[in-house]
């Protein structure tokens, strides 16, 4: 006998290291009256992608070179969505980098492969709090910055994550999801 799993709402999927991406998830979810499901470790057994599902978000950050959650979301999409006309899978990408700049250049595109055409791409930004990131994570982040220090053209982000020293940044800012909602309320 085979068992159907219903789920009782839809949900907003999140990876998380430092909790920025929990916060943007959490915003999505109270919004669009959906549940939150952390993939930070994987996806729990029941979840199903189906088209009684859609739209699919997943928020994740830019964890060094990789964008956390990126893999399930083309997954989902390859599940729900058959033609590249359909996007009716999102992704919030949370980044330290300008996210106007990035969505100009549109750069999370790459970690999709070829489902990159059925995902709908957002971008807000993050925080970091320096004295809670791993000494790997830290020497990335100087790196950046020594980097932004000596760049022509800075933009005033990148200016303002200079300026933030050894502290931190938070430019965490739930209202930034404003157009990933009318996205899923259109849907």
């Amino acid at each position: 006998m085979q068992r159907t799993i219903v789920q009782e709402k839809p949900a907003v999927y999140f990876s998380s290291v430092y909790g920025s991406t929990r916060v943007y998830a959490e915003a999505l979810a109270t919004a669009l009256g959906r549940r939150i499901v952390d993939i930070t470790d994987g996806v729990p057994a029941g979840e199903v992608w189906n088209e009684e599902a859609v739209p699919l978000i997943f928020v994740g950050p830019v964890y060094g070179v990789k964008l956390l959650g990126s893999e399930y979301a083309a997954q989902a999409a390859r599940k729900v969505d058959t033609t590249s006309a359909g996007q009716d899978v999102a992704f919030v990408t949370v980044g330290l980098t300008d996210p106007e700049k990035a969505a100009a250049k549109d750069s999370s595109a790459k970690f999709f492969g070829e489902e990159k055409d059925r995902i709908r791409r957002f971008y807000v930004p993050g925080r970091l709090h320096y004295p809670d990131l791993r000494l790997v994570h830290r020497t990335a982040i100087k790196g950046m910055l020594l980097y932004y220090s000596t760049k022509p053209g800075t933009s005033a982000f990148e200016k303002e994550l200079v300026a933030s020293g050894g502290v931190g940044f938070d430019k965490v800012d739930t209202e930034k999801i404003r157009p990933v909602v009318w996205w899923a309320q259109a849907r």
